[in-house]
């Protein structure tokens, strides 16, 4: 369990260390780090309702016997999906230095230990908002434009409560599953049409963390980050690239 997040205001001083940003061969792994660029999009979110920190507001719209138990384990799934993709993270950089290494004979001098500083800084600085519907109708809501927690909300309805019912204990702990994840989530962006919700992966390819920082880091319109194109619900909203299709197998025969 990580500790409270606190002293948000100020950045690491250590994000500024060498040891990030000066390579010490051609390409270095340990310099390209996706976590660092994370990092920087949060450090720049001065303003808005939890600056310098990154999460969505999760709706709870379904109620009922058990209700309260599924919903603690979704909450608890995303937790770990996070904990999970940026332990990946880390574990890929230490991949790629030692790659490296294994291609050149002039590179044993290089540590492949990898600083995992900015991985547990990207965990501290990762904070939801529990909302339910009274809370929702008890307030006259504030002004929120532009930030991204209430742009982009995680609706957790009936449908997604029995989605995540099947999921298996071992769910991440050893999993590589990827672009296939059978699990999803339902966004609700504030630019799509009001009853329409976003469907996102739930860890993968194309999840929830990487739509998070999509629409933050590149400020892309909807309809360049999704597609209706998936085989088993076609027409309905996607979020991220549409699946390969298989290609139609061409006989030789009769030509």
């Amino acid at each position: 369990m990580l500790p409270p997040a606190v002293d948000f205001d100020d950045s690491p001083s250590w994000i500024k260390d060498p040891k990030f940003h000066e390579p010490r061969l051609p390409g270095d792994p340990r310099c390209r780090r996706n976590v660092m660029v994370q990092l920087q999009v949060i450090l720049s979110l001065r303003h808005g309702h939890r600056p310098f920190r990154w999460g969505y507001a999760i709706i709870r719209t379904a109620y009922g016997p058990g209700s309260d138990e599924q919903f603690q384990k979704v909450i608890a799934i995303l937790s770990r999906v996070a904990q999970v993709r940026t332990a990946n993270e880390a574990k890929g950089v230490k991949d790629d230095i030692m790659y490296d290494k294994q291609q050149s004979t002039n590179l044993d001098h290089i540590s492949d230990e990898v600083d995992i500083r900015p991985n547990e800084e990207f965990l501290r600085r990762l904070e939801n908002d529990i909302i339910d519907d009274k809370k929702i109708m008890a307030k006259n809501g504030t002004d929120l434009a532009g930030d991204m927690r209430f742009a982009a909300c995680i609706m957790i309805d009936t449908e997604i409560l029995y989605q995540f019912a099947t999921t298996p204990e071992e769910f991440l702990r050893d999993s590589e599953e990827g672009y296939a994840s059978s699990y999803w989530l339902k966004l609700v962006d504030a630019e799509t049409i009001p009853d329409e919700a976003v469907r996102v992966r739930v860890y993968g390819e194309d999840d929830f963390i990487k739509y998070w920082f999509e629409r933050n880091l590149r400020r892309l319109p909807m309809s360049d980050l999704t597609h209706r194109y998936d085989d088993e619900n076609p027409g309905v909203l996607y979020f991220g690239h549409a699946r390969p299709r298989t290609m139609p197998k061409i006989s030789l025969h009769g030509w």
